[in-house]
């Protein structure tokens, strides 16, 4: 897959992680035992603002940051749309031949 197209991805099925209602945030996720909708979109938001640093930093940049908890409940979908939205506008300052 290209650069391009996995930007497509992030970009399409990250909205629909964000787009989730936030009643169904507390339902099992099948493919991930003991893992609620909450507790998966927490892990994948910290993973976005994980990569974003370090695009931001630069390969030898990031090494033992915290990162702090998501939030809990429905503002959880906010945050992970912040996530995503900064990881997006990250990637797109970056030319994908760079290291």
């Amino acid at each position: 897959m290209d650069p391009s197209a996995h930007r497509v991805a992030l970009v399409e099925e990250g909205a629909r992680i964000a787009s989730l209602p936030a009643d169904e945030l507390a339902a099992d996720v099948p493919t991930c035992p003991g893992w609620d909708i909450e507790a998966l979109v927490g892990h994948l938001g910290g993973i976005h603002r994980w990569a974003t640093s370090h695009l931001v930093a630069g390969v030898d940049g990031v090494r033992g940051r915290e990162r702090p908890a998501p939030p809990a409940g429905a503002s959880i979908l906010d945050w992970y749309r912040e996530s995503l939205d900064g990881l997006v506008a990250e990637i797109d300052r970056h030319d994908p031949s760079e290291p």
